[in-house]
């Protein structure tokens, strides 16, 4: 145990202690939230609850009560079961949201860590500002990590499933594709970064098929939960139906709904008025994004790549048009190419990284008091 603390470098500890400062820090917002949020069930009791609002209610009541398909509850099977499960496995029916809370925030350590360690490769220097862990850890949106949603689950079975494959640990790479198509329905991208790999690797004259395993997992365990939805409610068109049903889900031409918004925030100012801060976020997040892709895709592997837009074009085709910058942050390929852009040089970086835990800050104090719709 010594000799593996010890070939711990120094980044590495860095990266720990800030996650803890960030754990300090989320865990003092959301006790600062006690007492606010609407009368009646919603009434933030405790930081467990403030960390478990909009998403987080739906998946504590899976992870206490199960699936139901009986009237409007049926709802719930719009969210993935393997997280709740989890949850439900490790806090029994009487703490699992506890234990939600607190399996995402490990999880968060862990895709922080297995980003550092995967993209050492692609790091623009030796300066701490070079880490694509460091700017995942201030995105603004980053709190959704440290909350009872499944970003922080998703981003872990995904960049497990992409570090095992880098080091030809096939089956874990398998196993963990398959889970991130039980934790959320946005997996369906998954496979284009396998497919990506193997291109890749055939031009470079080397084993590919294999890559095609992990691809295949994915799709299975979406096409799992897909099955099991149906069989229990009866209806054909299962997960999808229940998706238009009661949550209004319809698809749209790619960035029409985010073009909308733009015109509207253009014609807002010019009538001196501002859109609401949480629409601000949704394009301030989504035209990043955009910027930093379309400028350093030559930086990225063309299975990242092909992720990043396959993710992007079904995020911004969704109605409502509503939690799309949820789905930016867990695109790993965008942190890569962070520390290459302006705002990683060492003299702004710092300035940047803590205007960053700001915004997260204010952005986390209104999803905690259920006053922002993540």
């Amino acid at each position: 145990m010594n000799l593996y603390l010890r070939g711990i470098n120094r980044r590495t500890w860095e990266l720990v202690l800030c996650w803890c400062v960030a754990m300090a820090l989320v865990w003092g917002i959301a006790a600062a939230r006690v007492g606010s949020g609407p009368a009646g069930p919603r009434q933030i009791t405790d930081p467990v609850s403030a960390l478990s609002t909009w998403d987080g209610e739906h998946y504590t009541a899976i992870a206490t009560k199960g699936y139901s398909t009986e009237g409007p509850e049926a709802r719930r099977f719009a969210f993935f079961p393997l997280l709740p499960a989890l949850a439900s496995a490790l806090g029994a029916r009487s703490h699992a949201q506890l234990a939600g809370v607190l399996l995402s925030q490990f999880l968060y350590l862990v895709a922080l860590l297995l980003l550092s360690d995967l993209t050492k490769a692609y790091r623009s220097s030796e300066s701490r500002w070079s880490d694509p862990a460091i700017w995942l850890l201030a995105s603004p949106l980053s709190f959704f990590f440290a909350m009872f949603y499944t970003e922080s689950l998703f981003l872990v079975c995904t960049l497990g499933a992409v570090w095992a494959a880098n080091r030809g640990e096939r089956s874990w790479s398998v196993c963990a594709a398959f889970l991130a198509g039980l934790t959320r329905p946005t997996a369906i991208c998954l496979p284009f970064l396998f497919v990506g790999e193997a291109v890749t690797a055939a031009r470079r004259g080397e084993g590919w098929r294999w890559y095609l395993l992990p691809a295949l997992a994915t799709l299975v365990g979406i096409a799992t939960y897909f099955l099991w939805v149906a069989a229990l409610t009866g209806q054909i068109d299962g997960y999808l139906g229940i998706q238009k049903r009661f949550w209004g889900s319809e698809r749209t031409i790619p960035y029409v709904p985010l073009a909308d918004r733009i015109l509207s925030f253009l014609w807002e100012v010019r009538h001196l008025r501002l859109l609401p801060y949480h629409q601000l976020v949704q394009i301030g997040s989504a035209l990043t994004v955009m910027i930093i892709l379309a400028w350093g895709w030559r930086r990225l592997p063309v299975g990242w790549l092909a992720y990043a837009i396959a993710s992007l074009l079904l995020a911004h085709s969704s109605l409502p048009f509503a939690s799309t910058a949820r789905y930016e942050v867990v695109l790993f390929p965008i942190f890569v190419l962070m520390p290459w852009t302006v705002l990683a040089r060492p003299r702004i970086a710092p300035v940047v990284f803590c205007f960053f835990v700001l915004v997260q800050s204010f952005l986390l104090f209104k999803v905690a008091s259920w006053q922002w719709v993540a």
